[in-house]
């Protein structure tokens, strides 16, 4: 009798061991992922203070008259009056017509599937 109980007291702390065991590494592994998840979300923070800041700048600069002018220039191709515009194009682009002449011309047209089936199989 007397080693029956010992059998059960060594089997019930064993039990309890496994349990505590199981519990502290869920909660190591619960930590890891908080301190993990508070580290993006400090990450996070510190790009959107940056983001705002970036964002209070461009406001502050926008007060004066001469930065909206030139943000109207840039973004809407904008110019004052009397102004005239000089576009510099690249070599190698072709030339654009003259305003008020139309240059038509007609799309090539992609040959239809059997003829590609056809030009593949037999090299016409």
């Amino acid at each position: 009798m007397e080693q029956f109980r010992a059998r059960f007291l060594v089997l019930a702390l064993l039990a309890l061991a496994m349990f505590a065991g199981i519990s502290a590494v869920r909660m190591t592994y619960r930590h890891f992922r908080i301190e993990r998840d508070v580290g993006r979300i400090e990450a996070e923070i510190i790009r959107l203070q940056e983001e705002r800041e970036e964002a209070e700048r461009a406001l502050v600069a926008l007060d004066d008259l001469t930065a909206i002018e030139r943000v109207a220039r840039e973004t809407l191709n904008l110019k004052r009056e009397g102004e005239q515009v000089v576009v510099v194009v690249p070599s190698g682009v072709p030339e654009a017509p003259p305003e008020g002449e139309a240059v038509i011309s007609e799309p090539e047209q992609e040959p239809s599937n059997p003829v590609k089936w056809w030009a593949y199989f037999f090299g016409q």
